[in-house]
């Protein structure tokens, strides 16, 4: 698991991602979930429940923590693997923290970190940034490319 800078596979989506744009608020978590979740389901893969939790994790930084009225959210499968991304207005990359266990929260990145099978982080030119990550989807239901 690694975080890597600048993947130029994730600066922008491919033709065959989708994407959902949402208003940054407390629901788009869950309106991530759903979507990536049925995109994922109709490549005809079995739904990993570590891409749904890392997708709400990744929509709730982006939600919580930049200064955005709306982040966008894609998904595609790359064979065996999913990929996804959430895209914000704020340049400020995530990090990892140290865990408190006196406070709620902070472990969002570090879930993703330890999870993702990759991760990281793309800056947007002029502004904003992309985090992405990949979590392996089940054997043998990868399709003909």
């Amino acid at each position: 698991m690694s975080a890597s800078e600048g993947d130029p596979a994730a600066a922008g989506a491919s033709p065959e991602a989708e994407s959902i744009v949402l208003t940054a608020q407390v629901r788009s978590s869950a309106m991530a979930r759903t979507f990536v979740g049925q995109a994922i389901a109709r490549s005809g893969a079995p739904v990993p429940e570590d891409l749904l939790l890392l997708t709400s994790e990744a929509t709730t930084n982006a939600t919580i923590h930049a200064d955005s009225n709306q982040i966008t959210v894609s998904v595609e499968r790359i064979g065996s693997v999913a990929r996804v991304s959430v895209q914000d207005d704020d340049p400020t990359p995530p990090h990892v923290v140290s865990a408190d266990p006196g406070q709620p929260g902070g472990l969002g990145v570090r879930l993703i970190d330890q999870l993702a099978a990759d991760w990281g982080v793309t800056q947007i030119q002029g502004d904003g940034k992309l985090v992405w990550f990949e979590v392996p989807l089940a054997e043998g239901d990868a399709p003909d490319r």
